[in-house]
């Protein structure tokens, strides 16, 4: 069975091009426009690994992070998930990094996809 991966980022651009890269690589993937759309995504298909950007509208990847944090102690229904960060700036990664557990990656855009699929395949082994 294919692993579901959750892409979490408003640029239609970057988000078709990962879609299309992972379902070549048979991996199955889904699209998130924003952070609540994205809650709301992992919540019914609980996937197995989110790519996450940071700076999304409605609901940030900060935000979102600590809503799927406050979901879990509140209900215990909230999936575990890796997440791996996708940002285009530097200090968010590392202020992502050092507060949230989930977070076990990051890659910086523009980003190489062989890098990325490199990420993602050691990240759910």
């Amino acid at each position: 069975m294919a692993k579901k991966i959750l892409i979490a980022d408003d640029d239609p651009a970057v988000s078709q091009t990962l879609k299309t890269a992972l379902e070549r690589s048979g991996y199955e993937a889904d699209i998130a426009a924003n952070g609540e759309e994205c809650l709301q995504k992992v919540l019914i298909n609980k996937p197995d690994l989110l790519l996450l950007d940071i700076m999304m509208p409605r609901m940030d990847g900060f935000s979102f992070l600590v809503a799927i944090k406050e979901l879990r102690a509140l209900t215990g229904s909230a999936p575990q998930m890796p997440v791996m960060v996708i940002t285009g700036k530097d200090n968010e990664v590392n202020r992502s990094l050092m507060t949230h557990e989930d977070i076990k990656d990051y890659i910086l855009k523009p980003f190489d996809l062989k890098e990325l699929l490199s990420k993602i395949k050691k990240t759910l082994e």
